[in-house]
Formats: structure tokens, C-alpha cells, sequence
């Protein structure tokens, strides 16, 4: 079964590139689905998600975050790393909320959202690998 990562960022800003970049670095870019708007997003969230190894959130505000927190059911199955647009209590404790894997601010180096993804997709290479009956040493 093929795993993807899913992204979404409403901002076409040059972190929005870097994340991008740096999930190129980490995977074939077959396996990234780009979101720009919470309703594209929806509608994959409403299929099976079986397949979906990370979803990356960049917020832009806090009504994003809002909106996010509206469809915390759809998220609940979901590993997500969540990068925040401020570093306010209020909006760090609204992330939280949505029990992210990961949470950063967009200022942050993304050398950390790299070492954890890594992470998470050798894990998720490993369960795939055990649920396939093959044993690797």
C-alpha cells in the first residue's frame, strides 16, 4: 500500500516552499498531496485514510486554526505536524488541541520538522513492512 504525506498551507510563502522542499528531500514527490484551502482538504479527509502517513498543517491565523478545530474528528486517526503562526499562549494551546505529533512555530529551523518526519516515515515504513509479513534486520 502506498503511504502518503499530505501538506496543506494556504501560504505560497517561501516556508511553504521549504516545507515542500524539505518533504521532496525526505520522499518521491508522488507520494505529497498539496492542499491550499480547507475544503480541498475535506473532501480527502472524507475518503478512506487509511493511506495517509502525516498530514503537515501550516496555519496562517488563528481563524485557520479555528477551522481546523471545527473538523478535529476528521484528524483524530491522522498524524499531524502542526506548524503554528505565532508563539502566543492562546494559539499554542489551540494547536494542542488538535493532538499534533509535532508542533512548531513557522520561525522555527525546519530541521526539527525534518528529524521528526523522519521519524514517523520509518515507523510507518517499518508497521507497513510488518503488516506485509516482511522481517528486515
Amino acid at each position: 500500500m502506498r503511504r502518503f504525506l499530505l501538506l496543506y498551507s494556504r501560504d505560497p510563502d517561501i516556508t511553504g516552499s521549504e516545507i515542500l522542499s524539505l518533504l521532496e528531500r525526505l520522499v518521491p514527490r508522488e507520494k505529497i498531496e498539496i492542499y491550499c484551502s480547507i475544503e480541498e482538504l475535506l473532501v480527502r479527509l472524507h475518503k478512506p485514510h487509511h493511506d495517509i502517513l502525516v498530514l503537515i498543517l501550516q496555519i496562517s491565523d488563528s481563524k485557520e486554526l479555528e477551522d481546523f478545530a471545527s473538523i478535529k474528528p476528521l484528524l483524530n486517526d491522522i498524524k499531524i505536524i502542526l506548524i503554528l503562526t505565532d508563539r502566543k499562549a492562546d494559539t499554542v494551546a489551540a494547536g494542542h488541541n488538535l493532538r499534533p505529533r509535532f508542533l512548531t512555530h513557522k520561525n522555527n529551523d525546519l530541521n526539527e520538522v525534518k528529524d521528526v518526519l523522519t521519524k514517523m516515515i520509518k515507523v510507518g515504513n517499518m508497521l507497513q513492512d510488518l503488516n506485509n509479513g516482511i522481517h528486515r534486520n
